[in-house]
């Protein structure tokens, strides 16, 4: 596959070596390893990988998805006025301990019925489930 633009004079010129080293150099710069790009940063340069079938494009999906999890997920949140002390119920255990006991919380998510993200993901803060079946963007 080929990436083509248009000169001054109207004429066709291959640019696909060229945008193959702007590509290479977004997905190695610090800002994409760092994990500073948001889903909106990512997902041109994601579309370009998969339409160019370059190689990290299921890196990037991985990075796109999880980003846009994250941004649904803060949305639903505040939307629903949901923080930890609304989402997650604790316990307290005592643990054995060489000199005698130690309390400790255990946290685990309430009971709710699961608002999955178009990742399929559950947006309820630190609820793990995943929703299947869900068709790739």
């Amino acid at each position: 596959m080929k990436i083509y633009a248009t000169d001054a004079e109207s004429c066709f010129v291959d640019i696909t070596e060229a945008v193959q080293a702007l590509y290479d150099l977004a997905v190695g710069s610090m800002n994409f390893g760092s994990g500073f790009w948001t889903y909106e940063d990512a997902a041109p340069v994601l579309k370009l990988a998969k339409l160019m079938d370059w190689d990290a494009d299921d890196e990037l999906q991985k990075y796109a998805d999880e980003k846009l999890f994250l941004t649904e997920r803060a949305a639903y949140l505040s939307d629903n006025d949901l923080n930890a002390e609304k989402c997650l119920e604790g316990s307290q255990e005592r643990i054995p301990t060489d000199g005698g006991y130690q309390l400790v919380t255990r946290w685990r998510v309430k009971k709710h019925d699961h608002a999955y993200s178009t990742t399929g993901q559950c947006m309820w803060y630190s609820c793990d489930a995943k929703e299947q079946d869900v068709p790739r963007r």
